[in-house]
């Protein structure tokens, strides 16, 4: 053990002192005998330039299994990813079921107080009054100037010699039969009942004097209470959904037989009117039994609403002579109803009806004008 540590101890030295250098280019062999159990080392072409790999050594035993390492920390968070490409559109799902009626809402409030109608139209003159205590004589006035000279004067009329006022009414010219009168039958007792006579100069049109006196139109009268006349252009209003006015599909005064100027006339030399109305229906009721509030309402001359009552608004209405257009359910035959009305003269003629009851079913209607009288 002693020489070996000897020996390489030399061998340092000789490193150190450049005796073995890099230079040798030629290998150098040692070999030196020990004593017994000493190594016999050799050194066969060694260059300290680059050493000779030693052989693989054997492998060595599996060694124990590691601990099991510590948990990593948590990773920072990564940054939003793209936006995803649009869907495609889905399929339209089938239409859903019709809901359930809700409940009727609560009622509204009042509401605000209108503002004031305008003034109404004059009233009838009222009849005549007593006789006021007599005045005072007056004193004398002086002569007027002397006025414009008047126009013409309508056709004159023999006057008949009376003893009081209640005869003072005209006698119709004797001879003269086609002479156009300026006055109603009223004014020509002498002319009797049933007699046809021209009247109004300016515009001339024929009327018919009847009982008491009465001056009244002559108008188209159907004989067949069944149906219509198709003369009276009766309505099929089936595909109508909502209240209408007669006047949208006729002119109102085609029932007449006149003009709104020839009525417009006989109003104004007359005091009453006295009018019957025939309602031809085909299940449209003029006096609905189910609805009532949709009664046949008709218009007035002065352009108010009337039914078949009185109203706070207005006391006058119509009376039911006949009804035969109110039976329930729905009647595919025709009927009528007749219509009674007497008024002052600022109320009638009727100048137009709205027709107010509308269901499910055929439904048709005509007007025929059976009387118009005035007094």
């Amino acid at each position: 053990m002693m020489a070996d540590k000897v020996l390489k101890l030399l061998f340092l030295i000789f490193i150190n002192m450049g005796i073995i250098s890099s230079d040798f280019v030629e290998p150098v062999s040692m070999t030196a005998e020990l004593e017994k159990d000493t190594c016999v080392v050799k050194l066969s072409q060694c260059t300290f330039k680059t050493g000779i790999p030693g052989m693989r050594g054997l492998p060595g035993e599996k060694g124990d299994r590691g601990e099991s390492g510590h948990a990593g920390k948590k990773g920072d968070r990564g940054y939003p990813g793209y936006d995803g490409l649009p869907g495609i559109q889905g399929i339209m799902g089938p239409p859903g079921s019709e809901g359930v009626a809700g409940k009727p809402g609560r009622d509204g409030t009042d509401g605000k107080k209108g503002n004031q109608g305008e003034s109404g139209l004059p009233g009838v003159e009222g009849p005549p009054g007593s006789e006021g205590v007599a005045g005072k004589p007056g004193r004398d006035g002086r002569d007027g100037k002397k006025g414009p000279r008047g126009p013409p004067g309508v056709p004159g009329v023999c006057i008949k010699s009376c003893s009081n006022d209640d005869d003072l009414d005209d006698e119709e010219p004797e001879g003269r039969k086609d002479t156009v009168l300026p006055g109603l039958c009223k004014s020509y007792k002498s002319i009797g009942e049933g007699r046809t006579i021209e009247v109004m100069p300016l515009d001339p049109f024929k009327i018919i004097c009847e009982k008491e006196h009465r001056t009244c139109l002559i108008l188209n009268k159907t004989e067949d209470l069944k149906a219509p006349s198709r003369d009276l252009n009766y309505i099929d209003y089936t595909e109508n959904k909502q209240p209408f006015w007669l006047s949208e599909y006729h002119e109102i005064y085609q029932y007449y037989n006149i003009t709104l100027q020839q009525l417009a006339w006989l109003n104004s030399q007359s005091s009453y009117v006295y009018q019957k109305i025939r309602y031809h229906c085909k299940n449209s009721p003029v006096l609905p039994r189910d609805a009532p509030d949709d009664a046949l309402a008709l218009l007035t001359w002065n352009d108010k609403l009337i039914g078949p009552s009185a109203t706070v608004n207005s006391p006058s209405h119509y009376t039911i002579v006949h009804d035969g257009c109110s039976e329930p359910g729905d009647s595919t035959e025709w009927g009528y109803t007749d219509i009674s009305i007497v008024d002052t003269v600022n109320r009638l003629p009727i100048t137009d009806f709205l027709i107010k009851h509308i269901r499910d079913g055929n439904q048709s209607m005509a007007i025929e004008m059976t009387e118009l009288c005035f007094i």
